[in-house]
């Protein structure tokens, strides 16, 4: 059989089998460029997702206070929250004389799916229990101790004088990552050089504010107090300093840490408030909404919108 010529500026030449170089590093740029476009948008995807999972892992959480609620007419009351709700969340768990009812392996649904500590001791957990927005007494949603009247005291919905819609229950803790230089500084213990009392609270925020810009927090090497873990105890936020910052000791009139929530999806937190609904607040809250949604009875109005 006659191969099939082609007539090219008068000459005859047979017909072409392969490609040239131009032509593959074109391909292969095109292709760069694709995947360029394409991966951000993969990656922001698959972290939707796992803010979604999230979300739904704190509303899981909120339905379990519900129903402890609706059984007892009061919210859980001194420590180890979670065990207390461990019933409600269907979490099989094995009595301990010292730390009350215990899991060997903290389940998926007290996990944060975006949690970027790469290994998770068996009972470290990411979800917390807010204590308030003040420096003492207490002033929190869900206080497991409530120094309001004086005692370890009761709490129930009725408690909630600025609305369950307005008041903060739970919010997200990444693990501690005292070893690690690049973590954010809410993974970490940091030092005040100065101490607040009670009624401080807007002194202090403005305070540890400008320290934390001028780097005069002094950082706590293998300092591992208060970790979120089943174990030991519960891991509690409050809402004295706003989302994301660092995690402090001050020793204060009874207080002696600032737990702010941290999270590693992007811009915020995700917030359970009482009436069971889960928002997602901006690192950029402002401290006068953030100490609101904070407290329970501080006479805000429309905290969280």
């Amino acid at each position: 059989m006659l191969q099939r010529l082609l007539c090219v500026d008068g000459r005859f030449m047979g017909r072409r089998t392969g490609i040239t170089l131009i032509e593959l590093l074109t391909v292969i740029v095109v292709l760069s460029i694709l995947a360029a476009l394409v991966l951000p948008a993969v990656h922001s995807a698959r972290e939707s997702a796992r803010q979604m999972s999230c979300g739904n892992n704190l509303h899981q959480i909120g339905i379990a206070i519900e129903n402890f609620h609706s059984k007892r007419n009061q919210l859980p009351i001194g420590q180890f929250v979670l065990s207390q709700l461990a019933p409600e969340l269907e979490i099989a768990t094995e009595s301990n004389p010292f730390f009350g009812e215990q899991i060997e392996v903290a389940p998926s649904i007290l996990r944060c799916p975006s949690e970027p500590a790469q290994q998770l001791a068996k009972g470290e957990v990411n979800y917390c229990m807010s204590i308030g927005s003040a420096i003492f007494p207490l002033n929190g949603a869900a206080s497991p101790v409530s120094y309001d009247r004086g005692a370890l005291s009761k709490l129930s919905f009725r408690d909630f004088e600025d609305g369950l819609s307005n008041t903060a229950l739970f919010s997200e803790h990444l693990q501690l990552q005292i070893s690690c230089t690049s973590c954010p500084p809410s993974t970490k213990w940091w030092m005040s050089p100065r101490k607040f009392g009670p009624g401080e609270e807007i002194v202090m925020r403005s305070f540890l504010n400008q320290a934390m810009e001028s780097g005069t927090l002094t950082p706590l090497s293998n300092y591992s107090h208060f970790t979120n873990t089943w174990v030991n105890h519960d891991f509690f936020y409050d809402h004295l300093w706003t989302p994301n910052k660092a995690m402090v000791i001050v020793l204060t009139m009874g207080r002696d840490a600032i737990q702010p929530p941290s999270s590693a999806h992007r811009g915020g937190v995700q917030l359970l408030l009482a009436d069971g609904s889960v928002r997602f607040v901006s690192d950029q809250v402002s401290d006068t909404v953030w100490s609101a949604i904070g407290s329970r009875n501080g006479g805000e109005v429309n905290a969280a919108d």
